[in-house]
């Protein structure tokens, strides 16, 4: 009869030698990861970053450029979205005229505004928008057909002036607004697609306490078929 202590002892003995040979007792366990294998998922945060660099390198922008800065030390992009945006991915001081126009039914509502980069503070960048011209424009085509209806010349500007006028009641004139870095970029690729990004300038932007100057009177300026305004009303002085 066999001794059943020496029985029960042969597992714990071929434990004891599997694991002086090395031996897992898990298969696969110690193995490497393959090559290009992610140790741990990309976070909200990262895979934000890398959309918001890939729309930047979309731009085709130069980001070895060194702009030139005038005697403030703000970089002036002019209406240059391309260099405006190059700053604002490190929050560098500079400012840019951008023009979005938003249409649609033979209206071009026009708001052309001055973004200045203000700062850096840590992990956020202060931005002001000024507001230089808001007017709406009727295309040809819409006026032809008004015209057809029996409106007169006067009936026609008094609408166009009117249309000008709701533009600006809701276009807030002096914006200023402290963003996140990624924010930042977000909204300034934005405005260099000519989109203006409300919701994040609602998050982040409040009306600046200083007074804003008055835009000059509504103009009875058409806009030609092809979207572009005839005229417009001669930009205010900052």
């Amino acid at each position: 009869m066999r001794n059943p202590r020496i029985r029960s002892s042969r597992p714990a003995f071929f434990a004891l030698l599997a694991l002086g040979t090395g031996l897992s007792a898990c298969r696969g366990c110690d193995k490497p990861p393959p090559p290009g294998a992610a140790l741990e998922p990309a976070t909200a945060v990262d895979t934000r970053r890398a959309d918001l660099l890939a729309r930047f390198a979309d731009l085709k922008s130069d980001r070895s450029h060194v702009y030139p800065k005038d005697e403030r030390g703000v970089v002036t992009c002019g209406d240059d979205m391309q260099c405006f945006v190059a700053q604002a991915e490190n929050c560098m001081r500079a400012e840019v005229t951008s023009k979005i126009t938003d249409s649609g039914y033979g209206i071009h509502n026009v708001i052309e505004a001055r973004y200045t980069i203000e700062g850096s503070e840590p992990n956020q960048c202060r931005l002001s928008r000024r507001v230089i011209s808001a007017n709406a424009y009727f295309e040809e085509p819409l006026v032809a057909a008004m015209r057809a209806e029996g409106k007169s010349e006067l009936d026609v500007d008094q609408v166009q002036t009117e249309a000008t006028t709701r533009l600006r009641r809701r276009t807030t004139p002096q914006l200023d607004c402290t963003f996140t870095n990624d924010d930042m970029l977000e909204a300034t690729i934005d405005l260099a697609h000519q989109l203006f990004n409300d919701k994040l300038f609602r998050l982040n932007c409040h009306e600046s306490n200083v007074a804003a100057r008055p835009l000059d009177p509504p103009s009875g300026a058409r806009a030609p078929a092809g979207g572009a305004e005839r005229a417009a009303p001669a930009p205010i002085a900052p």
